[in-house]
C-alpha cells in the first residue's frame, strides 16, 4: 500500500514526496535521542560526481534518478536505475539517503 501511495506521488507530484517523508522524518528524529545530533547544525555541500561533470547541491533534500524532476538526473538509457532511485535528506549531522521503493534493486 504505501508503494502504491509513493509511486503515485512519482507520476503525478514528486515534489509532495518531500512533505510527507522529509518532514515527517525530520519530526521522528528530533523525538529520538540518538537522532538528536543529526538535526543540529547547518547541512552540509554536498558534490556528486555525474556523467563526468561534479555538481553541487546545498539543498536539505534531493532527489537521484531517470525521472526529469531528479536533482541528480540519470540518463534514461540506464534501465537498472529507477524514475526516482533514491532521496538524500542533508542534515546537518550526515546524510540520510532513502530508496525510492524501486522494483530493479
Amino acid at each position: 500500500e504505501m508503494r502504491q501511495l509513493y509511486l503515485g506521488m512519482v507520476e503525478n507530484s514528486p515534489e509532495t514526496i518531500l512533505t510527507e517523508l522529509a518532514v515527517p522524518l525530520k519530526e521522528q528524529f528530533s523525538s529520538t535521542e540518538d537522532c538528536r545530533s543529526l538535526l543540529s547544525g547547518v547541512p552540509q555541500v554536498v558534490s556528486v560526481l555525474s556523467e563526468g561533470q561534479m555538481q553541487t547541491i546545498e539543498t536539505e533534500a534531493f532527489s537521484i534518478g531517470r525521472k526529469d524532476c531528479c536533482d541528480i538526473k540519470i540518463p534514461w538509457t540506464i534501465a537498472s536505475t529507477s524514475r526516482i532511485q533514491c532521496w538524500v535528506f542533508n542534515f546537518p549531522g550526515g546524510l540520510v539517503i532513502v530508496d525510492g521503493w524501486s522494483c530493479g534493486g
